[in-house]
């Protein structure tokens, strides 16, 4: 957890009781009051997502090696092999995926991440259905493989492959990985 995590909940927290605070002056008749506390927090809200906003725009794209291992916490994700094979129209590509807990007590697993392949022109290429899904619950020092298999055509130059994890709460925490703007992590194949 970051400073910045702790600046997005504390502002949650600040948000919540300023809509509660609204709420309580406009049902005493204070509708003006209740209105311009509303209008505050509305500016609040535009000008922090301006700077999640700036700083996603402004951070470059970072780059990882195959064997780097891409954490959320104590849940992590690593491109162990990725291999090519040309066909006549098409290419195959077989990654494997390793799945890992750093945890030391429980089992865990991360909902909503996926993976995909993404060209240089940044064109995405979904995997084919596999029969380890992503959020495999893992136990504590647990891993498992997880083999994806992507079909792209035989002019696409893969860039990499790229783990989306769900954007909120990422796409409103300042220099998170999934906030506005920002350019996610590509694991070079090569």
């Amino acid at each position: 957890m970051t400073i910045f995590d702790l600046l997005f909940l504390f502002l949650a927290l600040v948000t919540i009781v300023a809509l509660v605070a609204a709420a309580a002056l406009a049902a005493v008749g204070h509708a003006r009051r209740a209105i311009a506390l509303l209008g505050w927090l509305a500016g609040g809200i535009a000008c922090y997502l301006t700077v999640v906003a700036a700083v996603g725009a402004l951070t470059p794209q970072r780059y990882a090696r195959m064997g780097e291992a891409l954490c959320s916490d104590d849940w992590c994700l690593a491109v162990t092999s990725a291999r090519r094979t040309q066909g006549s129209s098409a290419a195959t590509w077989e990654v494997s995926l390793r799945l890992s807990s750093r945890a030391l007590r429980v089992t865990q697993r991360e909902l909503g991440v996926s993976v995909y392949l993404v060209d240089t022109a940044g064109t995405h290429f979904l995997p084919l259905p596999a029969t380890i899904p992503l959020d495999t619950a893992l136990g504590p020092g647990e891993s498992v493989i997880a083999p994806r298999q992507f079909t792209v055509p035989s002019r696409a130059q893969v860039a990499g492959l790229v783990v989306a994890r769900p954007r909120f709460p990422g796409c409103c925490i300042i220099g998170d990985e999934g906030s506005l703007l920002h350019r996610r992590t590509i694991v070079r194949l090569d």
